[in-house]
């Protein structure tokens, strides 16, 4: 099927949510960050279909970041004509797409969108409403992920048994980010304890993307100050409040990381 395979992407230039799902998991794997696909429902306009993005493990002492996040690169894909302008009422609106009564106030880069950029746990319902929770956190939720031994004469039965499948499913992938000798209950711990990065953090970790990219120093600075405006402009429109750019009242407090022996 088109737009799924790395190979294929690159020679069609088309791609698809598990396209992007497996480039980023890719790139991430090659870095040797811990990452894996989840798939979920997504109901929009009243019909629903299937949505594949990625879960990775962030353990980076030089950002004080230790966590597991949701991260939805097919959702943050490039726009064309990604503008800020001014609506016929007057309001500042960012379009993708500029309407005949639109007056352009700002041209933004196609790649700067991060909305849906590293979501912890506790932010991830907020953050994609009206989705199915996906395998790995509803179990998180209901509280039974725990490895479970069988006898051989029921193995034959949980091969059937819908409950089992799904939680062997589930452990699979705590399994992928973590290790698989790893101890579900500290993992569980800190997948239910990550905090989303500061904006300061996340500001200075663009900031050295950008000089890496070739940017001067006061390049990096303007563009990077740019994707925070455009995403802060974006969040307020549709009331995102569990992003990034939504700063928490102890956002300034250092956040003590989970030490737990994995």
């Amino acid at each position: 099927m088109r737009g799924r395979h790395i190979p294929d992407i690159i020679r069609e230039g088309y791609i698809v949510c598990v396209g992007y799902s497996n480039f980023l998991k890719q790139l991430l794997t090659e870095l040797e960050i811990p990452i894996t696909t989840i798939s979920t429902t997504v109901i929009d306009k009243g019909e629903s279909y299937g949505h594949t993005r990625n879960i990775c493990y962030l353990n980076d002492t030089k950002y004080n970041i230790n966590g597991v996040y949701a991260t939805d690169a097919t959702f943050d894909s490039r726009r064309n004509n990604l503008s800020l302008v001014l609506d016929k009422n007057g309001n500042k609106k960012i379009r993708y797409d500029i309407l005949e009564n639109d007056i352009v106030l700002k041209e933004y880069d196609g790649l700067s969108l991060y909305q849906y950029f590293l979501i912890p746990y506790k932010d991830y319902k907020n953050v994609f409403i009206n989705e199915r929770f996906p395998l790995l956190f509803r179990k998180i939720e209901e509280n039974v992920l725990k490895r479970k031994s069988i006898s051989e004469e029921d193995t034959l039965t949980s091969i059937f048994d819908d409950d089992y499948q799904e939680l062997q499913l589930a452990i699979e992938d705590i399994e992928k980010l973590f290790g698989t000798n790893c101890n579900i209950d500290n993992a569980l711990e800190i997948i239910k304890t990550s905090q989303r990065p500061s904006l300061q953090i996340f500001k200075e970790a663009l900031i050295r993307v950008r000089m890496a990219e070739g940017y001067s120093d006061e390049e990096a600075n303007i563009s990077v100050e740019e994707v925070i405006d455009l995403n802060k402009i974006i969040g307020r429109e549709i009331e995102k409040e569990n992003t990034i750019f939504k700063e928490e009242a102890s956002t300034h407090k250092k956040i003590e990381k989970v030490q737990k022996k994995l």
